[in-house]
């Protein structure tokens, strides 16, 4: 198990942006949040964060304020703030490659497009450090991403991404307890697809 982990949760600050499908990150955040009874009441380093223990290990987690496309400046100043390098750094974003409810967890990599997490590569000038993806596509044809992505989701997407939500809480909590290679090999499972699929 690990002894600190700093969960950083990509999203938009602001009600306009609260239901939208880039701000799946914060979703995330809010869960974990409330699971493990860590309020996120400090603000500096430019995220809104709270600090605490989860079954021995000290968790931090954090929601940066700088917009998405500047996350990087956050993540940096966390890190320093907690004394911490990005081995101890847990990155959870949207990702529209990845179909809606499906969630991949890897130990490094690189930013796939996400501008949150290229930012965070850039400022820390790695890109080891773990994320946590959250499905959020596919994106329409004819669509561009960055519309997309600041789209609310659908009333009907709504349950989907609930359970996705709560299936990457419990992922980051078995990180920690169990660590990362343990948590890989449980959650990035591909999920099944609808009964109606399967019987063509």
């Amino acid at each position: 198990s690990v002894d600190m982990l700093v969960v950083v949760a990509l999203g938009n600050p602001g009600r306009k942006y609260e239901a939208t499908r880039h701000n799946a990150g914060y979703l995330l955040a809010d869960a974990l949040s409330t699971h493990c009874r860590i309020g996120l009441k400090q603000t500096s380093c430019h995220a809104v964060y709270g600090r605490g223990r989860w079954r021995g290990c000290d968790l931090v987690i954090a929601k940066p304020t700088t917009y998405m496309n500047l996350s990087g400046l956050a993540v940096l100043e966390l890190l320093r703030s907690f004394n911490c390098s990005p081995e101890h750094l847990m990155v959870a974003c949207d990702d529209a490659s990845l179909p809606l409810g499906q969630i991949r967890l890897r130990k490094s990599g690189s930013s796939g497009g996400q501008k949150g997490l290229q930012s965070i590569i850039d400022q820390l000038g790695t890109g080891e450090f773990s994320r946590l993806r959250l499905g959020i596509g596919p994106q329409p044809e004819r669509m561009p991403l960055e519309d997309y992505v600041l789209e609310e989701f659908t009333g009907e997407e709504m349950p989907v991404v609930e359970e996705m939500i709560l299936r990457a809480r419990d992922a980051v909590l078995c990180c920690m307890e169990k660590g990362i290679a343990a948590a890989m090999g449980r959650y990035n499972q591909r999920l099944s697809p609808p009964e109606e699929m399967k019987s063509s």
